[in-house]
């Protein structure tokens, strides 16, 4: 291993040599030829004597070698009479051996100092690997949202291409469908419209994530409300009218704040569900009340197979669902995850309770406003007639 001394002591670096024999050492007595030369040396240990000359001190010149690229695997150790001790610890050098020397400690020292520093070496070298393995994942990362967005949003038009045919032909009384054939042609549109919604739900989670779905609330009275679940109940599909429906709104329900579109689809998500987890005339049932704290709280209940305890923390992230479950249709997973970002956007929050063959109740909450001047509910969102 080699070794620099820089220092133009002359005692001073034969007493520093002492403490350096298992080392090739090379002698430097300015700091000028020592800058340019010790990199090609690759040195283990440079001790900086305080008497080195040159045109900066030897505190600037230590702390210039300890930052230089090409020498991190190097020791620097400055050494000197104690006053001058402070003066290389202002400049960032910790290992400072005072005159006079002592060969024992010194050789200490210097060992100590390349254990540190070998630690310190595999720790940057692990970092380094974790670093270039960070920046893989998140190229992956990058490459799969933009495979999933391209494919999601690729996906949209022939589902709805293909919806909009099968409206038009189960629309046509003269093509005189057989019974078997119409039921067919509802399944198939039954399922395009699932297709559909996963495709929706999976690009607006990651527009929310991204901040790109900006939330447009407007004033909901009590029969606007109705009318939004209304609607979203009509985007389920035909599955639910095989099940036992209720909803319950509370009466005097005041004003409340939301974005109409993302609202809707956040009780279609849950009533579809809710539908998925329940058997043919098993019963689901809404409700809408006011909570303390200024919320109003909406309830999906149902009297489903009910989620395992352990699924109940996990089932609004990404590509999660229950893993214990009836329902043979594929889901993404993302319908919940949505929902969760869509109540959070609107300041609310959101969670599940549940039994296992009892079914399971999702709860949600919005804060009320209140509108800057009390407006007649003819004002307020219309959004079916």
């Amino acid at each position: 291993m080699n070794a620099v001394i820089a220092s133009s002591d002359l005692s001073a670096t034969l007493q520093l040599q002492g403490s350096l024999t298992e080392f090739a050492v090379t002698h430097f007595d300015n700091a000028e030829t020592m800058l340019l030369e010790v990199g090609a040396l690759q040195p283990r240990v440079i001790v900086v004597h305080d008497s080195l000359r040159g045109v900066l001190p030897a505190p600037d010149v230590a702390a210039l070698l300890s930052r230089r690229l090409e020498l991190r695997e190097a020791c620097v150790i400055a050494a000197g009479e104690v006053s001058r001790a402070n003066a290389f610890y202002s400049v960032g050098i910790t290992d400072f051996e005072a005159e006079p020397f002592d060969i024992s400690r010194l050789k200490a020292r210097l060992e100590a100092a390349l254990r540190l520093k070998t630690q310190q070496l595999e720790v940057m070298k692990r970092l380094e690997r974790l670093e270039a393995k960070h920046a893989l994942l998140l190229e992956d990362e990058r490459l799969k949202d933009r495979l999933t967005h391209m494919l999601v949003h690729d996906l949209k038009n022939p589902i709805g291409a293909v919806m909009g045919t099968i409206d038009f032909v189960l629309s046509d009384n003269t093509k005189g469908l057989t019974n078997q054939q119409r039921q067919l042609l509802e399944m198939s549109l039954e399922e395009s419209n699932h297709l559909l919604q996963m495709t929706t739900n999976i690009l607006d989670v990651r527009k929310m994530r991204d901040g790109k779905l900006i939330l447009q609330p407007k004033a909901l009275s009590k029969s606007a409300l109705m009318r939004l679940i209304g609607a979203a109940t009509q985007d389920v599909g035909t599955e639910l009218k095989r099940r036992q429906t209720r909803w319950r709104i509370a009466d005097g329900l005041p004003i409340v704040h939301a974005d109409t579109d993302v609202l809707r689809r956040v009780f279609a998500n849950l009533i579809s569900n809710a539908v998925k987890h329940t058997r043919e005339n098993g019963r689901i049932q809404l409700e809408a009340r006011v909570v303390p704290d200024e919320l109003i709280e909406f309830v999906v209940h149902d009297d489903g197979e009910g989620i395992p305890q352990d699924d109940l923390e996990r089932i609004f992230n990404d590509f999660e669902r229950s893993r214990v479950t009836n329902t043979t249709r594929f889901d993404t997973g993302m319908g919940l995850a949505f929902c969760k970002l869509a109540v959070e956007q609107h300041g609310g929050r959101i969670w599940a309770t549940s039994e296992r063959g009892r079914g399971s109740s999702f709860f949600f909450t919005l804060p009320l406003g209140v509108l800057p001047v009390a407006a007649p509910e003819d004002e307020l969102v219309e959004l079916l007639d």
